[in-house]
């Protein structure tokens, strides 16, 4: 007799893939919901508001992980990192879907902020100090459009910001 995984694990594991998953959150909800409820090889089970609202915050999860991984300068020289495109990029969706699902994003938002300041402090001395190659990956106009997003203004807490350019 095959034993019946409880509903909490099923949706765990669920949200356990989204979190740890691909650039697409979105779609691995959808994915996630299909797979719960209506595919012939998943549990079948009826998910509740309370099931979506666990799955939906795992979505903001992944996009949190996925803007601030490209804001790290310890993830420049890995192959995960996409580069301050990509992260303004990702930033728009998870304000978009933020929208749509009436998400509050203040404190991503702050957060992510802050590591875009970082970031680019740590690239200024990257770059302008030792040498190094610049892995700015946008135009002045993007990044200044994507700090303003974040709430950073770029020319008082970044004074030599376009030095990079």
């Amino acid at each position: 007799m095959v034993e019946e995984v409880p509903r909490q694990e099923l949706i765990a594991d669920e949200v356990f893939m989204l979190v740890d998953g691909g650039e697409m959150p979105e779609v691995a909800f959808h994915s996630a919901v299909y797979y719960l409820t209506k595919d012939e090889d998943g549990p079948g089970l009826e998910l509740h508001g309370e099931d979506i609202a666990i799955l939906k915050e795992a979505v903001v999860q992944r996009y949190q992980a996925i803007v601030l991984r490209d804001l790290c300068p310890e993830t420049k020289a890995t192959s995960s990192y996409r580069g301050l495109e990509r992260s303004a990029a990702n930033w728009q969706r998870l304000k978009l879907y933020a929208e749509r699902e009436n998400i509050d994003l203040s404190s991503i938002q702050t957060q992510a902020g802050q590591a875009l300041l970082t970031f680019l402090r740590h690239e200024y001395n990257a770059v302008i100090c030792q040498g190094e190659v610049c892995c700015v990956n946008c135009s002045q106009e993007r990044l200044i459009a994507y700090a303003t997003c974040l709430g950073v203004v770029l020319d008082s807490e970044v004074a030599q910001w376009r030095e990079l350019f």
